[in-house]
């Protein structure tokens, strides 16, 4: 949880939007104070998102009346993916690893290990791995 509220703070910096100014504080009063969520909204985040095709149209509906609402991404995503299907599978279910952020695994051998290429990268994707974290492109694209 704190490393959303960090992302979310991490943002506020150079922005002057007072939706996201509005939001962060409602975010930091919820963490503070524990505060207890009105069913159906749930909190959360990820990194990477797969739907199948049987749950995409409820939860892209879903999402749109979310988005409309103005609903923070941090409550419209989960809530709307749990409302749209019976079974969520999470990272902790498969028998993959996840690389959450490149500093997790010496992200300077990991980088010179794929040459900063993307196309290295692709070619030679580590067969034990579900997802990788985005790298920042601007050191990747040559």
């Amino acid at each position: 949880m704190a490393q959303h509220l960090a992302h979310l703070l991490i943002s506020l910096f150079g922005a002057k939007k007072k939706y996201q100014v509005k939001m962060i504080f409602k975010v930091l009063k919820m963490f503070f104070l524990r505060k207890k969520f009105s069913y159906p909204i749930v909190w959360g985040g990820c990194d990477c998102l797969l739907l199948t095709e049987s749950v995409m149209s409820t939860f892209c509906t879903y999402c749109g009346v979310f988005a409309a609402s103005e609903l923070f991404v941090e409550f419209a995503i989960p809530t709307a993916l749990i409302l749209s299907t019976r079974k969520i599978i999470t990272s902790d279910d498969i028998r993959l690893s996840c690389i959450a952020q490149l500093y997790m695994v010496n992200e300077a051998a990991f980088c010179e290990k794929y040459r900063y290429s993307l196309t290295s990268l692709l070619e030679d994707y580590p067969k034990d791995v579900f997802f990788i974290h985005p790298i920042k492109l601007s050191k990747w694209i040559k």
